[in-house]
């Protein structure tokens, strides 16, 4: 590992001043400052640690992360982040819930139609993501959960445990549901009659 750590904390449009090519990026990164980048050379991986002022999205810190890894070329790039303040999970959550499954949606196309429209509970540092349908087996088999617990501790510098819980009917879905069914059964019934009733006249 070669380790580069900077003396004095740079600004990270200083350190990458391409970054700053993206104006409405660039406005939230003034208060971001590089504190050392690690480079792995055998297995190709980069990793900067970046501190902050203020609470930053996963989606501008995911963009961050695609910039860099352009000018390290061919190596997996990784940044964490720490905070001057303590934001409480809680706080944390709630603000960027939703740009947290954007980004996790980016780099698991597969877990989109699952994902999509979930909701989550916190008890303390357990995260329970509840789907809107089944499909936390193959969430779990994809390793999503790691994917998520990964995403939060590195860009927002909490650490959590992620549990997939499956849709569940509720009694009122049930009920709705064989409604449904037998009117779905009654029109292919009355279709069939009418059907029938052409035909012998």
């Amino acid at each position: 590992m070669h380790d580069v750590t900077l003396h004095d904390k740079r600004n990270i449009l200083v350190v990458f001043p391409n970054l700053g090519d993206n104006v409405d990026r660039s406005n939230y990164l003034n208060d971001v400052y590089v504190v050392c980048i690690n480079v792995y050379k055998k297995s190709k991986r980069v990793e900067v640690i970046l501190a902050s002022k203020t609470l930053l999205s996963p989606t501008v810190l995911y963009s961050v992360q695609k910039s860099l890894k352009s000018i390290f070329e061919e190596s997996i790039v990784r940044i964490k982040i720490t905070y001057e303040t303590d934001y409480a999970i809680e706080e944390v959550m709630a603000k960027y819930w939703k740009d947290i499954l954007l980004v996790v949606l980016c780099n698991m196309i597969i877990a989109k139609a699952i994902l999509s429209n979930a909701k989550y509970e916190l008890d303390g540092n357990n995260l329970k993501i509840m789907l809107t349908t089944k499909g936390a087996s193959i969430l779990l088999s994809k390793k999503c959960n790691t994917v998520i617990e990964s995403l939060i501790e590195d860009y927002l510098g909490k650490l959590v445990r992620v549990e997939f819980c499956d849709y569940e009917l509720t009694t009122q879905d049930r009920v709705s549901y064989i409604k449904e069914k037998e009117s779905e059964e009654n029109r292919v019934v009355a279709k069939s009659l009418k059907v029938n009733e052409s035909i012998i006249s």
